[in-house]
């Protein structure tokens, strides 16, 4: 049973990036809302 490690590496990355969106996007609204 074997898969590329590349495509691990770019499973990582996709985790990586979205974890950070979503926090930014997270803090925005969090900012907004306190604005309110």
């Amino acid at each position: 049973m074997s898969f590329p490690a590349s495509q691990f590496v770019v499973f990582g990355e996709n985790i990586l990036f979205f974890y950070f969106f979503a926090k930014r996007v997270f803090a925005d609204i969090f900012i907004y809302l306190k604005q309110e």
